[in-house]
């Protein structure tokens, strides 16, 4: 798109004069328009025209000759001030709202308006503040550039006045309305950029600018359009540059809130200077100093804990690599590294890990204590058949012996089914895999009966009772499940009172759920240890529960098919006085 300079400009000697005198007697009439023109070199800075005044001596042939300079050099011009650096006036608003009050005094209208286009949307989206409107009024006018003259102005690249809107058939009704429009004049914002003296400028347009309502009731004229198009030319260049300005401003206000909301711990060092040169809040925490004890201080100036100078040494030292580093009893994992390009800075990222250092060596534990697990009943198992083995004709054992040999067998391979049993069950659900839950209706009484008597055998210390109102209650749920929950507790319970004492189960009817309960006298459970005991592999670590042992997937099990149920699991616990396990279980199956 190329634009004809001599039709562009195209004033005489005699219309500029006309011109002058007329604004010069319109002004005289507005004192917020004297005020305005008293800065010279701010409009002159703007517009690239100075202002006829009364200060000044400049007479019309002056701003005639002003223009003619902006005709005879426009890509110079146009130039000079895309190459120029970022104005002072680096907020948009700021810019916008010199240029639109501006606008309106020198064009005579009442309104003015400046709609930049937004490629995302593809729409012309009007930018407060503008004259003659309110910023929420201003702020609702947005529309496609495929509609109205705003858009085809856009698209052309060409000015237009419409002086009688009803009869204009390609006026946007909707913003007619709203802005209330009797006359408008719209010009391109175009910025001219040139990658040479020796090529034609490249032309972008940004958006348009519109007057509109010319004063007393008159007409916007060629004069016009050809003066708002010279001032918007002039004036496109620098609301570019602020709106670039603007949005990087914003965008670096965006990534420096990122940057310091980040829970991982970012340092940034020059080398060369030894100094901290940016640090977001999750490392000052880390390293236990504010941000503005560290930024832009030199780090051998800072008394330091031993692990985090060492880190700091480490990336010193020009190695590019990871270590791992215990601050404050956290693990850190400590990433090191240039930044891009620039060999003298070097990057420094600190990643929590210690709840993963934990689950690593929870699942050590798991694998060492499983291997227990697994190995006591089948040592009984293996030592009871080689007794039998060594015995085939019943010289040294009765009838009698043999049979309490078989059922000893028969327990240990229950119990291993068990546990291979919980040990499938934590492998789906590790794999989001649900536990395929097999409803069935059966007595709930009869269940728990027979998980207690077959716990009796395992113990001679603990006396296991058993309260209910009930001989029989049936409920709809998986019955094996549900015998794993109540095994696994009863199981916890003997476990954790290693005196001995009594241990009560009771069972009653709630509403439209059932509840079981599990209560020890044992060891109980420190008040920061019951919101993880459901975790999988968890396990109270303290002396007296190492000396116990387990797998520590019981508890995270039975959390899991209670919920599989659509119930709800709690734990009342006093740290050596003992606990109590609470399960309420839906009495129907429920649907989710």
């Amino acid at each position: 798109m190329r634009i004809n300079d001599e039709k562009l400009v195209g004033i005489n000697n005699n219309d500029v004069g006309n011109l002058a005198e007329e604004d010069k007697n319109v002004f005289s009439d507005d004192s917020a328009v004297s005020e305005e023109l008293a800065d010279d070199n701010e409009l002159a800075e703007l517009t690239g025209v100075m202002p006829n005044n009364g200060n000044n001596q400049q007479t019309n042939s002056g701003t005639e000759n002003n223009l003619r300079r902006q005709h005879h050099q426009p890509h110079q011009a146009m130039d000079n001030s895309t190459e120029n650096p970022i104005p002072a006036q680096d907020n948009i608003e700021v810019v916008v709202r010199n240029f639109v009050r501006r606008l309106a005094m020198i064009l005579q209208a009442e309104k003015a308006i400046i709609m930049l286009y937004t490629p995302e949307a593809s729409r012309l989206v009007a930018q407060s503040p503008a004259v003659g409107f309110d910023d929420e009024t201003t702020k609702s006018f947005s529309y496609s550039v495929d509609t109205g003259v705003s858009g085809e102005v856009f698209k052309t690249g060409e000015p237009q006045i419409v002086n009688d809107i009803p009869s204009c058939m390609n006026a946007n009704l909707d913003f007619v309305k709203k802005a209330g429009m009797r006359n408008v004049l719209i010009a391109p914002l175009i910025i001219e950029r040139r990658a040479n003296v020796e090529t034609n400028p490249e032309q972008t347009v940004i958006g348009v600018v519109l007057v509109i309502n010319k004063k007393f009731n008159k007409k916007f004229t060629k004069e016009d359009e050809n003066l708002l198009t010279v001032l918007a030319r002039n004036s496109s260049a620098l609301i570019g540059n602020a709106l670039k300005y603007t949005m990087l401003k914003r965008e670096s206000s965006r990534l420096a809130s990122t940057f310091d909301s980040m829970q991982t711990g970012i340092i940034v060092l020059d080398v060369a200077f030894n100094k901290i040169i940016s640090v977001n809040d999750a490392a000052a925490n880390i390293i236990g100093f504010g941000k503005s004890k560290l930024l832009n201080k030199m780090v051998k100036n800072l008394t330091l804990e031993d692990s985090v100078a060492y880190i700091f040494e480490t990336a010193f030292s020009g190695d590019e690599n990871f270590l791992e580093a215990t601050i404050d009893d956290k693990v850190y994992r400590v990433d090191i590294g240039t930044n891009g390009s620039r060999e003298t800075e070097k990057i420094i990222i600190l990643t929590d890990i210690t709840d993963l250092k934990n689950v690593e060596n929870m699942k050590t534990n798991f694998v060492s204590t499983v291997s227990h697990e697994l190995r006591t009943p089948l040592t009984v198992i293996k030592g009871f058949i080689s007794t039998l083995l060594d015995d085939p004709d019943g010289e040294y054992y009765d009838s009698q012996s043999r049979l309490e040999f078989y059922n000893i067998i028969d327990t240990e391979c229950d119990r291993l089914v068990r546990l291979i049993s919980d040990l499938l069950s934590i492998s789906r659900i590790e794999r989001g895999l649900s536990l395929q839950l097999n409803y069935t209706s059966f007595n709930a009484i009869e269940l728990i009966e027979k998980c207690i008597l077959f716990h009796k055998n395992y113990t001679d210390n603990h006396n296991l009772i058993f309260e209910t109102i009930y001989e029989q209650f049936n409920i709809e749920a998986d019955k094996d499940k549900i015998d794993q929950v109540v095994t696994n507790l009863i199981s916890n319970a003997l476990k954790y009172s290693p005196e001995g004492g009594d241990i009560l189960v009771s069972f009653d009817v709630n509403d439209d759920y059932i509840k079981i309960s599990v209560k020890d006298h044992g060891l109980g459970i420190a008040p920061d240890h019951i919101n993880k005991i459901f975790e999988c592999f968890h396990r109270v670590d303290n002396s007296d529960s190492r000396k116990i042992g387990g797998t520590g997937i019981g508890l995270f099990l039975v959390d899991s098919i209670v919920k599989e149920h659509n119930g709800t699991i709690n734990v009342e616990s006093e740290l050596g006085v003992g606990s109590t396990f609470i399960v309420n279980i839906p009495i129907h199956r429920v649907d989710v």
